[in-house]
């Protein structure tokens, strides 16, 4: 506006001396052609002004429309055109995230494949099927349990230390006679015991969880037990969370995820126990519990820690021969990554046991046609095995 005034200023100087001309020979004249030229400026000012304002809306209207190119970073999937709206949206934020992370997977499963090969590790055994398999299903790649390739061996663990304390050795004795009916003695021997972390009090408090006819003694054993928070304490906890009793039972599963300790490495040491009879009660208390069927889902968490506990749950399922659980999941669960899943861990827990289930469930034609295909690639990879 500021150039158009500019450029009419020898004009309007003009209308201006006209209008206020002492002479009267201008008279009425004079007012009439400033009235006309006025009139004239204010249409030619009245026109720029809505010339901008048109640009400036075609402007912004172009800026919020027009298709933004994201950049790829180094090492990143080509994520391709999005519209500024599109991005902004919960699920694309989340599609772009996964397409960031799915490219760099098959690398970290090669990884994985070579450091965990025998020259390199023993005591750990790739599947050779299920990498094989896992190369031909992308789909499922994408979620953290195909990547574990080998069942890890637990680590060992410090025990506690034995306590020769004459109140604690003295509490201990009493919680072992059976003809002590009295609660309140009971519960001042389950006080001392709590005092002092050892393992001949962690042992004592075991057996009131486990054993003690009063359902509070039990629920509050299992509480003390989960805040000693040792590898020791897991089996008894596991077990009392198939108590009969809800108050015993909500107390255990409180104080199993309150353990800092890493629970897959304590259902692997489970599995890895020669005491075939303790591990098959173990397995069951978890089918009892709800532990193992929660465990399906968690399977194909995105959360590796999460995934890889349900891994190790399943994995002790198939090598105590608990697995009622898990095939009725692949006859019945709406779920096909589920069931992939399943399928995975069976593969490489290679239990022989499981193969003539597998058969009996290919039988029945009660699978779409990928687990169909899949049951037949995990009874190959079983094919040289002694059943």
């Amino acid at each position: 506006m500021s150039r158009i005034l500019k450029k009419n200023s020898g004009l309007l100087s003009f209308v201006s001396l006209l209008a206020f001309s002492p002479s009267n020979t201008f008279g009425q004249a004079s007012t009439q052609t400033a009235t006309g030229v006025d009139s004239w400026v204010y249409l030619l000012l009245g026109g720029a002004g809505l010339a901008i304002i048109g640009a400036g809306a075609y402007w912004f209207k172009n800026k919020t429309t027009r298709e933004t190119k994201l950049p790829s970073k180094s090492g990143d999937a080509d994520i391709g055109t999005y519209s500024k709206s599109k991005i902004d949206s919960p699920l694309a934020k989340d599609d772009l995230r996964r397409s960031k992370v799915r490219p760099a997977r098959p690398k970290k499963l090669s990884e994985a494949y070579q450091h965990s090969s025998p020259a390199k590790s023993p005591d750990l055994s790739v599947n050779e099927s299920a990498l094989k398999n896992l190369v031909q299903n992308p789909a499922f790649a994408r979620f953290p349990v195909s990547t574990f390739l080998v069942i890890k061996n637990a680590d060992h663990f410090e025990p506690l230390p034995f306590s020769h304390d004459p109140g604690l050795l003295t509490a201990i004795e009493e919680t072992q006679e059976d003809f002590e009916d009295d609660a309140e003695i009971r519960d001042l021997s389950l006080r001392i015991l709590a005092g002092t972390k050892a393992s001949n009090s962690a042992e004592a408090l075991s057996q009131i969880a486990l054993y003690d006819f009063s359902a509070a003694l039990r629920s509050k054993a299992v509480s003390t037990l989960a805040e000693f928070d040792h590898e020791s304490v897991f089996e008894t906890i596991v077990l009392a969370c198939a108590d009969p009793t809800r108050e015993v039972r909500a107390a255990a599963a409180r104080g199993l995820f309150r353990l800092s300790f890493d629970r897959a490495d304590a259902w692997t040491r489970i599995a890895e126990s020669k005491d075939e009879s303790g591990m098959r009660q173990l397995a069951r208390a978890a089918i009892e519990a709800g532990l193992a069927e929660r465990s399906l889902e968690r399977l194909i968490h995105l959360d590796d820690n999460v995934a890889y506990e349900a891994f190790a749950l399943i994995a002790l399922l198939i090598k105590a021969r608990e697995t009622e659980l898990l095939f009725a999941a692949l006859a019945e669960h709406k779920d096909d990554n589920v069931k992939l899943a399943i399928l995975h861990v069976i593969e490489v827990a290679g239990e022989p046991s499981t193969v003539e289930r597998l058969e009996d469930l290919a039988g029945q034609n009660l699978l779409s046609p990928q687990i169909s295909e899949r049951v037949r690639k995990v009874l190959e990879s079983f094919a040289g095995l002694a059943v």
